[in-house]
């Protein structure tokens, strides 16, 4: 079985996270943790990684219901959008913000690795940037209630004006 590509799966557990009815006990929170710092070290997420998270994700009803909803959507959302326009997402400074509001001085770690003079693909700027400072930091449903709001809005305008989308897909809000 073929796993869907990583971007629109992290993208859909950093939305599912931040859902009223989702909720993340210790173990679940220390596994997105640990899951944020193997993505730091190899953005590409390898299949061991992958089904840590999807262990994660399934171990949670309510979790795995809102991330089906959302990677759902973002597959269909991200294989129409322009590659490089990414102004739906949080900037790294952006993030950063809101983790240096939420967490003590000391409790905040650099961005991931950013290889030397190499141009950085899309999903690495999305994972190093945005995934992986919200898994490591102390809360990630609270950082990332605050960051998502564009994306959640296009996708709400794209589930409205794309007939490709399930007419039974739920509200995105």
């Amino acid at each position: 079985m073929s796993q869907p590509p990583a971007l629109p799966t992290l993208l859909a557990l950093l939305l599912a996270i931040r859902d009223p009815d989702v909720t993340l006990n210790a173990d679940q929170q220390k596994e997105l943790f640990t899951i944020g710092e193997q993505l730091q070290l190899n953005p590409k997420m390898r299949d061991k990684t992958h089904a840590k998270l999807m262990s994660v994700i399934q171990s949670n009803p309510k979790l795995n219901e809102s991330f089906t909803k959302y990677q759902t959507a973002l597959i269909s959302f991200l294989a129409t959008e322009n590659s490089e326009n990414l102004d739906y997402l949080p900037t790294s400074e952006e993030v950063l913000e809101r983790l240096q509001t939420g967490n003590k001085p000391n409790q905040i770690e650099k961005l991931g690795p950013k290889p030397e003079n190499t141009p950085r693909s899309r999903s690495q700027i999305i994972i190093n940037d945005i995934v992986v400072p919200i898994l490591k930091s102390d809360n990630p449903p609270e950082v990332s209630k605050s960051l998502f709001q564009r994306l959640l809005e296009k996708l709400s305008q794209f589930s409205t004006d794309s007939d490709k989308l399930p007419r039974t897909l739920p509200p995105l809000f």
